[in-house]
């Protein structure tokens, strides 16, 4: 599965550790496309709105494949914002160091990078249980049974949402709803978390790639190492955390009598004690947007979802639900220059952009979508729950249909990353399988999430060959037994 990246970072191969041969292909980019071979120390600088990087292996005496890829999670030392890209190429570990990329940027106010793991809920639950800001209620949801559950929520959601349904006794039906969630605000303060950058400058300037045909790997690296420090000793960035926020979230808060607003603390409470199964997400198409808010929500009204939007991009999550996903936004004077805070808190927090995140399907049709995320850090954690129906097929019945959308879902993505210009991708060939045991005491059936395939186990003690691409997935199942490679 290919890693999606935007905007301008280094590559750089950090440390190999496998028999088979390895490279990592860059596609879609401004400057910086091409394969290069995985030796220690190799370095490239990729630039573009849009990208997507594959690290591959050759066994021996065959075709190149795909490693499965991971993604790490994001810091930041001395200025420089880096992750790590780890391969595994399906030999006889699973340590993900087959081969292992380190990306990196120099942090700038104008930089934002959201990051965290998408996954799917299901169960008992009502409410979106990544969610801690306000009560959030993901509209394929039947109201009927928020209702049926919390009758006091009732009132509540007729002042905040009077047109979401159309009789005082019949909430809206599935079939008359829009995606756009329904945010329930608890009366509690902000306590939004992640790293602000500020800086003498406004963005990083942007290193010159002149290629050198006879210029050496080691050669090379240096070049872009040292361009890499001229660009943090321009900068000279500082880092700091978002200060705490007392002010209450709004979101219609205003319309809320205090008893209400204690209502609404319980059952918060309640709803942490509802069982909610949570399964890790791989292979979802993500598509980011900045919101502005109406002028009534800029007022404390509830939230609409009609303010205007910009897409910003799009991202894919990885085999273990994982995604990175970086824009850009001009940043305010405030985050510029020396900083000075008043009453603790940076000016101009307020202008810090709200984000949306949306699931697309096939055709990049809308599947799911956020509530906002409010004046967003430049590096900000985003933990995203998804209904599971809207994004997994029910039954095995329908995987062949889901593996097709999943492929047409690939050629969205490369579609857009590559600005509809056809451009030909690494021929593969067919991915090595790993033998999974049931120990269960009946029998199971799983459709594998990466590639739509239907494996069932029939009976206590079968044991079934697994795509590679799906084993990260079956290895979490505690009924099944990862044998060995087929």
């Amino acid at each position: 599965m290919a890693i999606t990246m935007q905007g301008s970072w280094m590559l750089r191969v950090k440390t190999r550790n496998a028999a088979f041969s390895q490279r990592f292909v860059v596609s879609g980019a401004t400057t910086g496309n091409g394969t290069y071979d995985g030796i220690v120390g190799n370095a490239v600088l990729v630039t573009g709105p849009q990208w997507t990087v594959h690290i591959q292996h050759q066994p021996t005496r065959q075709a190149w494949r795909d490693s499965a890829q991971r993604l790490g999670l994001p810091g930041v030392v001395a200025g420089l914002l880096s992750f790590d890209m780890a391969a595994n190429d399906g030999g006889l570990d699973d340590d993900y160091d087959d081969l292992v990329l380190a990306c990196s940027l120099p942090v700038s106010p104008s930089d934002y990078v959201v990051y965290g793991t998408a996954k799917t809920y299901s169960g008992a639950c009502l409410f979106n249980p990544c969610r801690d800001d306000y009560i959030v209620i993901d509209s394929p949801l039947r109201l009927g049974s928020v209702y049926a559950r919390h009758p006091q929520l009732r009132e509540v959601i007729k002042k905040l949402y009077p047109e979401r349904t159309r009789e005082e006794h019949r909430p809206m039906r599935d079939s008359e709803s829009d995606l756009t969630p329904l945010l329930i605000p608890t009366g509690l303060p902000n306590v939004a978390v992640g790293l602000l950058f500020q800086s003498h400058l406004a963005r990083a300037p942007e290193p010159a790639e002149v290629p050198m045909a006879s210029e050496s790997v080691h050669a090379a690296a240096d070049r872009l190492d040292q361009a890499e420090a001229d660009a943090l000793k321009a900068l000279q960035a500082t880092i700091r955390r978002v200060p705490f926020k007392p002010a209450t979230l709004k979101a219609g808060v205003g319309r809320l009598a205090h008893s209400e607003l204690e209502t609404i603390a319980k059952i918060r409470d309640a709803a942490i004690r509802f069982r909610c199964d949570l399964e890790r997400a791989p292979g979802l198409l993500l598509r980011f947007q900045e919101y502005d808010r109406t002028a009534a929500e800029q007022q404390g009204g509830p939230y609409t979802g009609t303010g205007s939007r910009e897409h910003l991009g799009l991202a894919v999550t990885d085999e273990l639900g994982n995604y990175i996903f970086r824009f850009s936004r001009a940043p305010s004077a405030a985050a510029t220059g020396p900083t000075a805070l008043v009453g603790g808190e940076a000016p101009a927090a307020a202008l810090r952009p709200d984000v949306i995140v949306q699931v697309m399907g096939r055709g990049l049709a809308l599947n799911f979508e956020t509530a906002p995320y409010d004046n967003i850090a430049n590096l900000r954690r985003i933990d995203l729950c998804v209904p599971h129906a809207q994004v997994h097929a029910g039954s095995c019945a329908e995987a062949s249909d889901h593996a097709a959308r999943r492929a047409d879902d690939g050629a969205t993505l490369r579609a857009s990353v590559y600005g509809g210009q056809a451009r030909q991708q690494p021929s593969l060939a067919a991915h090595p399988r790993t033998v999974f045991e049931y120990v269960g005491a009946t029998a199971l059936m799983v459709v594998g999430p990466a590639t739509g395939r239907c494996y069932r186990f029939e009976r206590p003690g079968a044991t079934v060959a697994v795509d590679l691409r799906d084993r990260a997935t079956l290895a979490g199942i505690h009924s099944l037994r990862m044998q060995q490679a087929a």
